[in-house]
């Protein structure tokens, strides 16, 4: 799930989209193999299984400095630049994969070679955390999910999750429970967060008791975009902060209250924050999550995604809340956020079928907004392998070694091109398409395009497919979404049995389908895609797609069976031009993703004081806690 082109780049209005043109299509191009794999090594078309790989719930945080060796193929003269990717690093012990810390790897290219710098990304809760692992004071993972709390201190912002170039010396990293903070490019230092903890409203907000500490005050939970929405042409950098896990008793918010507020930043003073409000003048609440939201000329839009915030999770782990089967957009008109802050209204669009993940078009032509869905139909990425989980195809139980792992998806993805009209959130039924592939589309989600942002239909999405398996299908998931509304595929035609590899595919936009495309060998599985042009021209598909590939391979000269692949974007069925890895290149299951074709020392004079920043909660603790923080925590910013 995630997008990965960050390159440079009651009631309310609206209404529920008609289905619009929706099409099953058949791609054109050949699924096999590329033979690029066969040139050496122990790999012969075969040799590995229809399985997923057990390393992807590994990953080394130990920092790396390395050159890249070419594995296989050659790595072309004229791609320059600096590819980054993030990830979490998986916790191990059966925990959500993406319930640990944010690791950084930055890709080097140019004249035929590249090197790999690896880092952690270090928040003021990380060394609160590693001081503290073991003491009553520590930071635990609830029931193996994606949170860890200290009692004592409050919430992990794990930072593991997208990026936001705001120039060659400005990288932006963001994370569902967390403020956003500020990345060197170049040291992969983390440096400042955005915006003051007095800037950001949290979630949950517990009353201070007189002479105790407060929990969650020190950390409090801050539920921001993970995907913020850089505006290169402004130079404002947007996010949304939101309150959906407060409980309701009889009716009573308990610990807070439930909003959604835009934020917007120039990356140089204050935040500003504006509540949303629906054209009844009632509090816009999201329903899952505002994993992302896109900014456009005229609009600032906020996806409410299917990452189901499940905080029954806290206590069960088992507990499941099927995901709503609609995507809700609240569009925002950027001429209204004036000011310093206030109350702004928001259209609302809804359209069937979920998403965690969207793209819009920069320009609002008469006013409309064109936005592309990735729709992970019946695909619920915020559940994983449990221990207890048996196979949905054969009843026998799940591996051992990939618990904590995504589970594969229930039905067919989709992608969908919607025009909206921006003024009154009405999605314009008859502009609008829907393309269902069962050759390419099972469990889309992350993508890439050239450009900042796409121009609908004269460029290409290039989109990963993670593929489906009975091994990671578990009973469990496939009962909850037995009677998903928009099914495709019945449960009991899913492709289990052969199983679909993981893919990689280019969308043509003017046409609405595929138009390209390679299928990885078994036993190897593909994330983090991101468009790279050529040092020497700048056609919409001159250039170069990079990605991860994670296997259990070894056994390749110079590679850990972690590597980077390198694709030309104009053919992507040929296979991979150039394979690259170290043996101490150990990636787990990858995130996000970002392109800078050069990169500088972080220069910008904004920072915040990490120290006053925190104090004021911190004085309230035990002097042992006060010194570690004075200890361990400050002298790191």
């Amino acid at each position: 799930m995630g997008c990965g082109s960050s390159s440079g780049r009651g009631a309310a209005s609206g209404s529920t989209a008609a289905a619009s043109s929706a099409t099953v299509s058949s791609a054109s191009t050949s699924s096999a193999p590329a033979p690029v794999l066969a040139q050496t090594g122990t790999y012969s078309g075969g040799a590995l299984p229809a399985s997923a790989p057990a390393s992807m719930m590994s990953a080394s945080t130990t920092p790396l400095d390395a050159s890249l060796s070419v594995i296989s193929g050659s790595l072309p003269a004229d791609l320059e630049g600096h590819y980054f990717v993030i990830a979490s690093a998986p916790p191990g012990n059966g925990t959500y994969v993406f319930g640990g810390d944010g690791v950084l790897h930055r890709v080097d290219l140019g004249g035929g070679q590249a090197a790999v710098k690896r880092r952690v990304l270090a928040t003021p809760c990380y060394y609160a955390d590693q001081a503290t692992r073991g003491s009553l004071s520590g930071f635990t993972g609830l029931n193996r999910g994606p949170s860890r709390v200290s009692p004592k201190l409050g919430f992990r912002n794990l930072l593991n999750t997208a990026l936001v170039p705001m120039g060659p010396d400005r990288l932006v990293a963001g994370y569902d429970a967390g403020r956003p903070f500020e990345v060197d490019p170049v040291s992969l230092r983390v440096v400042t967060p955005v915006g003051r903890h007095a800037e950001w409203q949290a979630a949950i907000t517990i009353p201070t008791i007189p002479g105790l500490p407060a929990f969650g005050r020190v950390f409090p939970l801050v539920q921001a975009s993970a995907h913020p929405a850089f505006d290169h042409r402004t130079g404002e950098l947007f996010s949304a902060c939101y309150g959906n896990v407060a409980p309701r008793v009889l009716g009573v918010t308990l610990g807070g209250k439930r909003f959604t507020q835009v934020v917007r930043w120039d990356g140089a003073g204050d935040l500003h924050a504006w509540d949303l409000v629906d054209g009844a003048g009632r509090a816009v609440e999201l329903e899952m999550s505002a994993h992302q939201i896109h900014v456009t000329r005229d609009y600032v839009v906020i996806q409410d995604g299917a990452f189901e915030v499940e905080t029954a999770k806290f206590l069960d782990r088992k507990a499941l809340t099927v995901q709503q089967s609609e995507t809700v957009l609240w569009i925002v008109n950027r001429g209204d956020l004036t000011g310093q802050g206030g109350q702004v209204t928001a259209r609302r669009a809804a359209i069937p079928r979920e998403s965690v993940h969207f793209v819009a078009d920069y320009a609002n032509p008469s006013g409309n907004l064109v936005v592309h869905l990735f729709h992970g139909c019946a695909l619920d990425a915020s559940e994983w392998l449990l221990d207890s989980d048996v196979r949905y195809d054969d009843g026998t139980p799940v591996r051992r070694d990939l618990e904590g792992l995504l589970c594969s998806p229930t039905d067919l993805s989709a992608i969908g091109r919607y025009v909206i009209d921006g003024a009154s959130g009405q999605v314009r039924s008859g502009a609008s398409t829907v393309v269902l592939d069962p050759d390419w589309m099972w469990g889309i989600g992350l993508y890439t395009h050239s450009g900042l942002q796409p121009q609908s239909d004269r460029d290409s999405l290039y989109v990963i497919s993670g593929g489906i398996l009975g091994e990671t299908l578990p009973k469990r998931l496939a009962d909850a979404y037995a009677s998903y509304p928009h099914r495709t595929v019945p449960l009991n035609q899913l492709p289990l049995a052969q199983g679909v590899p993981a893919k990689l595919f280019r969308f043509a936009m003017d046409r609405s389908q595929v138009a390209d495309g390679y299928s990885f060998p078994w036993g190897y599985q593909a994330s983090s895609p991101h468009f790279a042009p050529r040092s020497s021209s700048r056609g919409p598909t001159d250039g170069y797609v990079i990605c991860t590939v994670v296997s259990d391979d070894a056994s390749w000269p110079g590679s850990s069976g972690d590597e980077l692949w390198v694709f030309d974007a104009a053919n992507l069925a040929q296979g991979p031009l150039c394979r690259l890895g170290h043996p101490d290149l150990d990636l787990p299951f990858t995130l996000h993703t970002a392109f800078l074709e050069q990169i500088q020392p972080r220069s910008a004079g904004y920072l915040v004081d990490v120290e006053a920043d925190h104090q004021a909660e911190v004085s309230r603790l035990s002097s042992r806690l006060q010194g570690l923080f004075q200890r361990e925590v400050y002298p790191h910013f």
